[in-house]
């Protein structure tokens, strides 16, 4: 049986702006049971909640909290991060994804994105990416940090088991440490190179022989870019300039017909089982 969807969401609406937070509890619990076990109609309407910029926060919302969820929502939530152009607001999609699917399925699906999805998708991927790591805890060995304010930020020193965690998909981080500084090379899209070079390694010598002279080329386009963004972003890494600025929104459409969440997931899907 259905839920009544538009009935649920004017509810969270009215709750959010008296800021009812009883209310909102109570209509959480209501539609977190239609989340894990969903009738075709159900997916249909939260697909079409999801492709709302509206509406698509009632249920990154409301799903936030669940450990499982049905298998059916995991891409119309991947696409909702990477369709959000806020590079914060998207982990209220990505980080339900993450605790009910896993941070390899997750990223797998973000780096798959990345190397055969048009570029406003790629952007987004790459923006989605950085809520899919995996954090690494640590115990303060000493607690003037002054002392050694990097030594005790490492692998080596991590907790057991957030290194353990980390390292069970070291094959992900390889990938995708080679990954962004090919795309940086290759793309010919601003969005897809401002979304990458924050995260992009300029040191030759943490790449196999196969990618160090990709580095070079990476600083040069950087250097010469007419992206005012990238040419501050390069500074920061090479440490001429230490003010952060944030990453600049992207464009929503680049005047094209953007396509309904449906088909965007089918094309999506297919390519994913390629």
């Amino acid at each position: 049986m259905s839920v009544d969807w538009e009935e649920k969401y004017n509810r969270f609406v009215s709750a959010s702006k008296e800021q009812n937070k009883e209310e909102m509890s109570k209509i959480q619990e209501e539609v977190q049971e239609f989340f894990l076990n969903p009738s075709q109609e159900d997916v249909e309407w939260i697909k079409s909640y999801l492709s709302d910029d509206n509406r698509k926060w009632f249920v990154g919302t409301n799903i936030r909290g669940l450990s499982a969820f049905s298998e059916e929502l995991f891409i119309p939530l991947m696409s909702a991060a990477i369709e959000e152009i806020n590079p914060d607001f998207n982990r209220t999609f990505v980080e339900p994804c993450m605790k009910a699917f896993g941070a390899r399925r997750v990223n797998e699906y973000l780096l798959h994105i990345l190397e055969r999805g048009p570029p406003f998708e790629q952007a987004g991927a790459v923006n989605a990416l950085y809520w899919a790591q995996i954090p690494l805890n640590y115990e303060m060995k000493n607690i003037d940090i002054e002392a050694e304010p990097d030594s005790q930020f490492t692998l080596k020193n991590a907790t057991e088991e957030s290194r353990k965690a980390y390292l069970e998909l070291a094959d992900i981080w390889q990938k995708k440490h080679l990954l962004y500084l090919e795309h940086f090379v290759k793309s010919k899209h601003t969005e897809v190179q401002q979304s990458l070079i924050p995260s992009l390694d300029l040191n030759e010598e943490h790449y196999p022989e196969s990618h160090k002279f990709l580095v070079a080329k990476a600083i040069k386009i950087a250097k010469s870019h007419p992206d005012e963004y990238i040419r501050h972003r390069l500074g920061v890494q090479l440490g001429t300039e230490k003010y952060l600025k944030p990453l600049p929104y992207r464009r929503k459409d680049h005047g094209k017909k953007k396509k309904s969440l449906k088909e965007r997931i089918e094309r999506i899907s297919k390519k994913f089982k390629e």
